[in-house]
């Protein structure tokens, strides 16, 4: 359905822009306005999604004009918001996936060669006290000792690297939910939050817990790699 702009021809600067919704929303592109007869002012717009589908969107009050944008307080249709969610959804799900065990055992791995090593270490010097081996034999296995431990520190440092990398990643996968989440807060303390918004925030929120726990979990990890490294 495409409609027509009849004498109101001064709405024809919108056409072609980006629509936004006020909490930045980027709703696709506007291909065609609808405008009431008795108001004159705009009643629906014909949208481009982003997907390439289009959709009239209606349109209660028309914000701004500026930058090649119009943002405008409009009625979602429920569809979009459950595209969205599943959107939301997925791109956690991906973040969920992060294999926890698989690093909680190099975790263990890590305490374990590290503990190891360290007995190595007393072994040695208790048989050169003990004078069952001389300062040569206990110079040359030291020195290879000291391999074995700097081997160990580096990789402990990389593994480290590698958490800190991963808790980054998820950051800049969720900077949308949490600034989504934040939007909805903002407007449910302000009472301004649609039955629909509060649904979405109960699942953001859902969404939010889990990421927090991962990272969480991260840190804790983490944090014990840190001693370890230092311990060796």
């Amino acid at each position: 359905m495409i409609f027509k702009l009849g004498k109101y021809k001064r709405y024809r600067k919108i056409l072609g822009r980006r629509l936004y919704t006020p909490d930045g929303r980027d709703i696709g592109r506007i291909i065609s306005i609808k405008i009431g007869k008795k108001s004159g002012q705009i009643k629906a717009v014909l949208v481009e999604l982003p997907d390439g589908s289009r959709r009239e969107i209606r349109v209660f009050r028309v914000l701004d004009i500026s930058n090649g944008a119009v943002i405008a307080e409009v009625e979602i249709p429920q569809e979009l918001v459950k595209k969205e969610e599943k959107i939301q959804k997925r791109e956690v799900h991906k973040i969920d996936i992060v294999d926890i065990e698989s690093i909680e055992r190099s975790l263990e791995e890590f305490r374990k060669k590290i503990n190891d090593i360290r007995e190595k270490y007393g072994k040695l010097l208790e048989l050169l006290i003990s004078k069952e081996i001389d300062l040569s034999i206990y110079t040359e296995v030291k020195d290879r000792l000291d391999k074995e431990r700097e081997d160990i520190r580096l990789k402990c440092e990389r593994k480290i690297k590698e958490i800190e990398d991963k808790i980054r990643e998820i950051d800049y996968k969720t900077e949308d939910l949490r600034r989504k989440r934040s939007q909805l807060y903002v407007k449910k303390v302000l009472g301004g939050i649609t039955p629909e918004e509060e649904r979405e925030l109960q699942i953001i929120d859902e969404m939010y817990r889990n990421v927090e726990d991962l990272k969480k979990k991260l840190y804790t990890i983490r944090q014990e790699l840190v001693s370890l490294c230092n311990q060796v």
